[in-house]
């Protein structure tokens, strides 16, 4: 698998992590987008790489849950964003719950409010795109979304984003 692009070398840090760990890993994605491919890299790169590969196709399969509430969909976030994590104690940035933020958004009562979950998703998303692309310098980050660093700086505190996360990130994979 070979990119450059932010979000490519994000999931190409992330496979390298989950093929360390013995833990059950759920790909989900448009068709062709290739989470087979992700699935394999994980697998090849693994303690379990000696054994065969077996992809098993869960389109049929329902994985909408309810949360929260589920205690295993709790438990799966949980393992992710250990997993994850590239410090030993886990921080709300680390937590991804996808499901919840989908809930969130159709449980909106206006349009204001679906209005202001989307961008808020937007603009948490796109801070720390900006942030990977230029290893967690503020002034660089800031200068290439084109915002007052200090508007920037402002965001990072809002969305409770720590841009030392983001520091030397190499991609050894």
């Amino acid at each position: 698998l070979i990119g450059q692009d932010p979000a490519f070398v994000k999931i190409m840090k992330q496979i390298e992590l989950v093929a360390q760990s013995e833990t059950t890993v759920l790909i989900q994605g448009e068709t062709g987008v290739g989470k087979e491919l992700c699935a394999r890299a994980i697998h090849y790169n693994s303690p379990s790489a000696s054994f065969p590969f077996v992809p098993v196709e869960c389109g049929s399969i329902p994985v909408h849950h309810e949360w929260p509430g589920n205690v295993r969909e709790l438990d799966n976030v949980i393992q992710q964003a250990v997993l994850l994590s590239s410090r030993s104690i886990i921080s709300a940035e680390d937590i991804y719950i996808h499901e919840s933020e989908n809930l969130a958004f159709a449980q909106a009562t206006s349009f204001n409010e679906a209005k202001r979950i989307a961008v808020e998703r937007f603009e948490r998303e796109y801070i720390i795109r900006m942030l990977e692309m230029h290893n967690g310098n503020i002034t660089h980050a800031s200068q290439e979304a084109q915002k007052d660093r200090s508007d920037f700086r402002r965001l990072l505190k809002k969305y409770n984003i720590n841009p030392a996360r983001y520091k030397n990130q190499a991609v050894s994979f």
